[in-house]
């Protein structure tokens, strides 16, 4: 599987610092199964990273993923706040499609 990545999460990813993708739990995603590999292509200059899936975990909301999984393992400020996360997210997926599909932490380890 493929999924498309903005530059500054894939950087977070190959530096090993995010170890957590966040995606909607839609039709292409719940294909995903654990140990499944993913090639991450960057938005920016279309490098790619092969990573694999060691775990996923379903939510109902991106606020419920963001208060058990904060900060840099999901790609966010050290010290953002469980509602900027959210906030942030909204720019990429909106308030419907969450309700609509859910959301997942996919729990990723560069291969």
């Amino acid at each position: 599987m493929e999924m498309a990545i903005t530059h500054d999460q894939f950087m977070l990813i190959q530096d090993h610092i995010k170890t957590i993708e966040v995606r909607l739990n839609d039709a292409k995603r719940q294909k995903l199964k654990i140990g499944s590999h993913v090639t991450l292509v960057d938005l920016n200059d279309r490098q790619t990273l092969t990573v694999e899936v060691t775990d996923i975990i379903k939510f109902s909301n991106f606020k419920a993923l963001y208060t058990r999984f904060g900060g840099l393992c999901v790609g966010a400020g050290k010290n953002d706040s469980v509602t900027k996360m959210t906030n942030d997210t909204y720019k990429y997926y909106t308030p419907d499609q969450e309700l609509e599909n859910g959301v997942l932490a996919i729990q990723i380890k560069l291969t």
